[in-house]
């Protein structure tokens, strides 16, 4: 595991750079009000070209206040001459992987040292670290906790999990190093995680270069507790055993998997819109309607489906946890997550007399689908 995670990483490079000689290449694209926005697609360093991430554009605004409108104005040569010319700190950390440039940074900021990184995972308890990736410029790893296991539900409907965290550590200064509570559910292994401000922490860094980041990022994982924080999610999701899910929920989780997704692998996205609708029923058919769209969204909460809203939490784990790679942006369905289990349901407690009405035994939703 640790091995793929430092090939994954073995590309990681970072340029110190003078802004005005990142030479962008972009195009035009006519917006709806007739303007025209620039579009950066890549961008030229001593005649070696790199493609442009989303983290890229994101830091240049960070560090420099450049909102992305300014490219309906200003072509990108003028911007990055401009910023050069005027901005009393023009010379950039730029990291890259591969041909892709990731996020420009601050060159007294201190930086992840990612072979450092991966020499500190592998001096950890093996039976801690579940799992280990590096996707889009973010290094992400899931942690057991020694905390016993506990059970949700009773009879064939029942589940247990175990306490973990997810910790997050960009590799190019973008943001610090979050870490996001968890738990793992023991029937697939599948990890229903909060992404949510209610279930997030951040790991201080230092400020300067020669601070590092590897250490305190290694106190976390020796210490990590947050007895509160699980409590509170244990509770959230005995509670969505407790509530049917409505056509709103439903509607808005159909809205986040089609965002996910976007364009990619559009088989695998049908296939899960008919896994989904196979939980929840035909709601068209349910509710005699052409489309959910003519229910009103006051309406739609309030109107219940035969499903708990627990089982479209073990749903989307399953799909991020097992299909990840299918799936353009899997922390969409992640954070999605994270908000449904930290807000009210809208039918909460609907089935609290008796939550094995309707609940359904956990099945892998994904047997046959991927």
């Amino acid at each position: 595991m640790l091995d793929n995670l430092a090939k994954d990483l073995s590309s990681v490079e970072n340029l110190d750079v003078e802004i005005g000689k990142i030479m962008p290449i972009w195009k035009e694209q006519r917006l709806q009000n007739g303007l025209k926005r620039k579009i950066i697609n890549k961008i030229e360093i001593n005649k070696k070209k790199y493609n442009v991430s989303q983290r890229f554009l994101k830091s240049m605004g960070t560090m420099f206040s450049i909102n992305d409108n300014i490219f309906k104005y200003f072509s990108p040569d003028e911007v990055f001459d401009r910023v050069q010319r005027v901005h009393p700190r023009s010379e950039i950390r730029l990291t890259t992987v591969n041909d892709t440039a990731l996020a420009m940074s601050n060159i007294d900021k201190p930086i992840l040292d990612s072979k450092k990184y991966v020499e500190m995972l592998k001096k950890q308890d093996k039976d801690t670290l579940i799992q280990s990736y590096y996707k889009d410029g973010v290094i992400t790893t899931t942690h057991k906790l020694k905390n016993p296991p506990w059970t949700i539900g009773k009879g064939k409907s029942n589940d247990k999990y175990i306490d973990t965290f997810n910790l997050e550590t960009p590799v190019d200064g973008l943001g610090l190093p979050s870490v996001y509570l968890s738990v793992l559910r023991l029937l697939c292994e599948n990890g229903l995680v909060g992404y949510s401000s209610a279930f997030r922490s951040f790991i201080q860094t230092g400020r300067y270069q020669g601070d590092r980041i590897e250490p305190q990022i290694e106190r976390v994982l020796k210490c990590y507790s947050n007895d509160e924080g699980y409590s509170a999610i244990r509770q959230r999701i005995e509670m969505s055993r407790c509530s049917q899910a409505s056509v709103n929920e439903v509607y808005n989780l159909t809205k986040t998997i089609e965002k996910a997704f976007e364009t990619l692998y559009p088989v695998h996205y049908e296939r899960t819109m008919r896994t989904l609708n196979n939980i929840t029923g035909d709601i068209s058919q349910q509710y005699a309607v052409s489309g959910i769209n003519q229910i009103t969204p006051k309406k739609r909460r309030l109107l219940p489906l035969s499903c708990a809203v627990y089982d479209l939490l073990v749903f989307i784990s399953e799909l991020t946890t097992h299909y990840n790679k299918f799936i353009a942006k899997p922390h969409i369905l992640r954070a999605w997550i994270g908000a449904t289990i930290s807000n009210e349901f809208d039918l909460e407690g609907s089935l609290m007399d008796n939550p094995n009405v309707i609940q359904k035994e956990t099945p892998d939703f994904f047997m046959k689908i991927m």
